[in-house]
């Protein structure tokens, strides 16, 4: 295959002009369309009438409140395209990198303010800070994001010269400018830092001394990198204004959009189930121990936060829970390469800015953050590896690509959904013939698996189960070292278990989405509707909204109605091997994970992609059906961001960030009631506390110690099953347990599936409670309970 020429993409196009088309358009013939389109768009219309009544009319949430900060953004870039609209010929502008960082940051502050003391001057709404606390709110809130921002910097600079540093050992360079081969390195040194992190903790050398040691030793190996990055931020790019254009417009929207990002990053604690029962608490024990925890293996999405947290010497949990708000913003500037690579700047632009509205990635990075945030930049560059395989013939991005695999693994188990894009890029090579001989593929394959067992070694190393119980390389070993040397409730809880036969059900359960195989060709009809309906999660909003509608008629039309072009030139599209690839994912999605949305996450890039790239397409529609599809991109783009906007700016989060409440003012306004919980459960002859699987968890005091959290309520049913009701209660006396924390969400298991293995255990602790415990608290979602003074009441 012939190499492409320097400055060039995949399509033969100048990658530094700014509006090329691609090689492989999609062509829409003009005078069958309309007719084919006139039930699709009806469909689509349909849908979104339903999809409009449910999210405007049924969700909480104040638009005109959340859309002001919006509003206000919006009118920064009015007067230019009033300018541009005035003008003969489009305005090229040099506009300096530093500025544009100085943009973001300023758009920041003013999103800040607008969301502070802007509110205040609509009617009927009150500032949420008096005026004349504007210049503290201001220094505190840039203290903290100086704080957030440098930690990003350093963080880039460290692992981008640690992938120089190992990426130049095995010669992976490549002639693009597309940004490419800077993501790699930057993904590379993170995996890398992470890997470092857990040596440093398995030998007890988690400190911030050793950590900006490594710091130290990171810049001076890549220094020359380093020293190029500096020169490029002081470099330019030249913009084109022009308001028949939307280039521009998009990019300010993308630039507001992580401004909104960047504000939200600065919050204290977390206040979702997940990060505060499991990945957040884990983070802070490790932070606060400088070591690692007993109870649970550490992986990468933890260790990043608990090397930002230590470096930094956060006395909060902000800079931990940064990780998740760069994790998103990082993968959608990726996406922004990715899409100019194969698209052109304007859709590439358009594709992150669809991957920064939709409501479920500042769900998983800011309301509960998940590794799931930090698995889209991986999954994003994954993609690109792949197509960059696909489109060049080298074997380099494959081999990357399979250690990206193998490091997304590590990240979540749900990464091995990646195995069906990796499964057809493979088949689509055999296709094309782009590995030839039987040796070449042999060769490539073996190194493939060495690459993507790479990242998962350390981990393997130490679960390894053949070692001795007493090795002291033995992971169990190395976690038991760090448990609490004096008595704990888990360790008299488990030494109670050990007597007994129980068969626990709850790993089943939680398995249970992996392991039910469902037939994926009714499974695949849901597709539609979850992806814009999404009416069983309403926390995550995960939904696309009417831009996946949009996307559905042009791509029925073209790839199902219209002729088919011959084989191997449909694969050589960069689009129609974006389009298998999420096909690939979104089947097993639907076959497995019982169809859990944020499983999916990482499709959103392919999905972006497509949407910007038909977006792009639509032009060559007639009119009547241009303005249909337009229209329907337009106001699921807005959907989304207001969306995005109603759950951005929680009064506790702005109140935090302009210093006006601590710590524990934040989880006392986002937990109604906390302190009453906190005072309870933190006296001081600290009480042993039985917890039931509630974020509250997090809130306990020397909880490795004193409390026991039961998420699936499988102990509690093996004291029923061994000991009876009876003797249950006499156990609960005899291990000091003065309080049981008990979430009302399980009592809908109940409600929805009563004759699960959950909902039964979750009746039996009912009718336990209702006979031998007696509610000292309640709320309409947590319920405090001791037991009763002479057991059965």
């Amino acid at each position: 295959m012939r190499p492409f020429a320097r400055g060039t993409c995949y399509n033969g196009s100048d990658i530094n002009g700014l509006f090329r088309r691609p090689r492989y358009p999609i062509h829409v013939p003009l005078r069958r369309m309309p007719s084919a389109l006139v039930p699709l768009l009806g469909l689509a219309t349909a849908v979104a009438a339903v999809w409009l009544r449910h999210h405007f009319f049924l969700l909480p949430g104040d638009w005109s409140a959340t859309g002001f900060a919006l509003g206000i953004s919006a009118a920064l870039i009015f007067p230019l395209a009033l300018y541009s609209r005035f003008r003969t010929i489009p305005w090229r502008v040099r506009i300096p990198r530093l500025a544009s960082m100085a943009a973001i940051l300023g758009l920041t502050v003013i999103v800040f303010n607008a969301q502070t003391f802007g509110i205040g001057l609509l009617p009927g709404y009150d500032a949420l800070l008096p005026l004349n606390a504007w210049g503290s709110a201001n220094l505190s809130f840039l203290s903290k994001l100086g704080t957030v921002l440098g930690a990003f910097a350093l963080f880039t600079v460290c692992a981008s010269a640690i992938g120089y540093a190992l990426l130049g050992l095995f010669r992976f360079e490549t002639d693009d400018r597309s940004g490419y081969v800077q993501a790699a390195r930057l993904m590379t040194g993170s995996a890398v830092i992470a890997i470092s992190t857990l040596g440093l903790g398995v030998s007890d050398q988690l400190s911030p001394g050793a950590i900006w040691i490594g710091i130290a030793a990171s810049i001076a190996i890549g220094w020359r990198h380093i020293a190029s990055l500096i020169r490029w931020c002081f470099g330019s790019d030249i913009w084109t204004i022009d308001a028949r254009r939307p280039t521009f417009f998009i990019a300010a929207l993308c630039c507001f959009l992580i401004a909104l990002s960047l504000g939200e990053t600065i919050r204290p604690a977390p206040t979702g189930y997940d990060d505060m029962t499991y990945y957040m608490d884990r983070v802070q024990r490790m932070q606060d121990s400088w070591t690692l925890i007993a109870g649970g293996y550490p992986f990468p999405f933890e260790l990043l936060s608990t090397a930002f947290a230590i470096a930094g010497r956060d006395t909060t949990m902000m800079l931990a829970l940064a990780v998740g708000a760069f994790g998103l913003i990082l993968g959608s500037l990726f996406l922004a390469g990715f899409g100019r690579t194969i698209l052109g700047t304007e859709a590439g632009l358009a594709a992150a800015v669809i991957a920064l509205s939709v409501p479920m990635g500042s769900a998983l990075a800011f309301l509960e953050t998940k590794p799931d945030a930090w698995l889209f930049p991986v999954a994003t560059l994954f993609f690109w590896s792949l197509v960059r395989w696909l489109g060049t013939g080298h074997s380099a991005p494959f081999l990357f690509a399979s250690f990206l695999l193998g490091f997304a693994v590590t990240l979540k188990l749900t990464a091995l959904f990646l195995l069906a894009p990796l499964f057809i890029a493979g088949l689509i090579a055999a296709i094309r013939g782009i590995m030839k001989t039987r040796r070449k593929r042999m060769r490539t394959g073996l190194f493939a698996l060495v690459c993507c067992l790479l990242p998962i070694f350390p981990w393997l190393w130490l679960a390894e189960s053949t070692r001795p119980d007493d090795d002291p390389r033995r992971i169990e070993t190395i976690l038991s070292s760090h448990a609490p040397s004096e008595p704990s409730l888990r360790r008299d809880i488990d030494t109670l278990l050990a007597a007994s036969n129980c068969q626990p059900t709850g790993r089943e359960e939680d398995l249970n989405r992996f392991t039910a195989i469902r037939p994926a060709g009714t499974g695949i009809l849901f597709l539609p509707w979850d992806l814009t309906m999404n009416l069983s999660v309403r926390l995550f909003a995960t939904e696309f909204g009417l831009l996946f509608l949009a996307l559905l008629p042009i791509w029925i039309w073209h790839e199902l109605i219209q002729p088919r072009r011959p084989i191997r030139e449909r694969l050589g599209s960069p689009m129609v091997q974006i389009a298998l690839f999420a096909a690939g994912f979104m089947l097993l999605w639907v076959s497995f994970a019982e169809r859990v949305s944020w499983y999916g996450y990482p499709v959103i890039a392919l999905f972006a992609l497509l949407i910007a790239a038909l977006a792009d397409q639509v032009r060559t529609l007639p009119s009547p059906a241009r303005c249909v599809i337009i229209g329907i991109l337009l106001l699921g783009l807005c959907s989304n961001v207001l969306v995005r906007l109603s759950f951005a700016g929680t009064p506790e989060r702005l109140r935090f960030a302009s210093g006006a409440s601590s710590t524990e003012t934040y989880l006392d306004s986002a937990f109604p009631g906390l302190r009453t919980i906190r005072t309870a459960l933190n006296r001081p002859d600290e009480p042993r506390v039985y917890v039931a699987g509630s974020r509250l968890w997090y809130t306990i005091d020397d909880r490795s110690a004193r409390a026991y959290n039961d998420s699936r309520l499988d102990t509690f049913a093996c004291f029923l099953d061994t000991y009876g009701a009876d003797g249950t209660f006499q156990q609960l006396a005899a291990l000091d347990i003065r309080y049981v924390l008990f979430p009302r969400s399980l009592l809908h298991e109940l409600d929805r599936h009563p004759e699960s293995t959950l909902g039964e255990k979750v009746r039996r602790f009912t009718e336990f409670s209702g006979q031998y415990l007696r509610v000292v608290w309640g709320s309409p979602h947590y319920l405090l309970l001791e037991p009763g003074d002479t057991g059965r009441r």
